[in-house]
């Protein structure tokens, strides 16, 4: 976890149906809980995010909760799955957020 708060992250809004794929435009089918979020200062490069929340428990491999920070690229939202913040333990969408030094506004 982040010593210490270093930016802020605005809520946008639910991810549902405003995130595509780059590679054909396609919008992103969650299987958890995502969410959009504008940061300041930016994280990895992005400035707008998704944080998306997945319970794999159930699917071999068994990594149960994870958390992940995706960056999204343009106007598109556009997303190549490359995280850059979160990860396997990671049960919210906050605690993803507050680990990569962020306050949630």
């Amino acid at each position: 976890m982040s010593d210490t708060i270093t930016g802020r992250a605005r809520y946008l809004g639910p991810a549902d149906g405003l995130v595509h794929h780059k590679d054909d435009k396609t919008p992103v089918t969650w299987t958890g809980q995502a969410e959009l979020y504008l940061l300041n200062p930016p994280l990895r490069g992005y400035t707008t995010v998704v944080v998306a929340s997945n319970d794999n428990s159930d699917h071999p491999p068994a990594f149960g909760v994870e958390t992940n920070i995706y960056g999204l690229e343009g106007e598109g939202l556009l997303l190549e799955w490359d995280d850059v913040g979160g990860g396997r333990g990671i049960a919210t969408i906050a605690d993803a957020l507050t680990d990569s030094g962020y306050h949630v506004l």
